[in-house]
């Protein structure tokens, strides 16, 4: 399959530049465009909503070490719409995503849980130049 997507609306924040714990933000976002699907040419619009809450500093080990790094969760909900043979096709996909970002060093590890997306990314080694 190859999709061919382009964001058609964006509101909100996707991180804001300060955090401290107890902020709240949002986002939106929708993509419109195309699926191929073995040569069928089939319209997508996904719609995809974050609340995300900072939780606070924690110590986070990682294969790249032990950070003091801030926590923060988001909800995220995505609709998918399709259109196959005249039909409208919708599916929703609602998880939970707890990201850690370490000063200086960025995303350290993510844990997502929700619409069998669960997953744990953790960073394995960085440089600083």
């Amino acid at each position: 399959m190859n999709a061919d997507f382009h964001t058609t609306a964006s509101s909100g924040v996707t991180l804001p530049a300060s955090i401290k714990p107890g902020d709240t933000w949002t986002q939106a976002l929708t993509l419109e465009g195309i699926e191929d699907l073995n040569g069928l040419q089939i319209p997508a619009k996904n719609e995809t909503s974050n609340d995300c809450t900072a939780a606070g500093i924690e110590s986070v080990t990682v294969p790249a070490g032990t950070f003091d790094a801030l926590r923060f969760d988001c909800q995220t909900n995505t609709d998918i719409m399709i259109t196959m043979s005249g039909n409208d096709i919708e599916q929703t996909i609602d998880f939970t995503a707890s990201n850690w970002y370490a000063e200086g060093v960025g995303l350290i590890k993510t844990v997502t849980t929700g619409s069998g997306l669960d997953s744990t990314i953790e960073l394995v080694s960085y440089t600083i130049p």
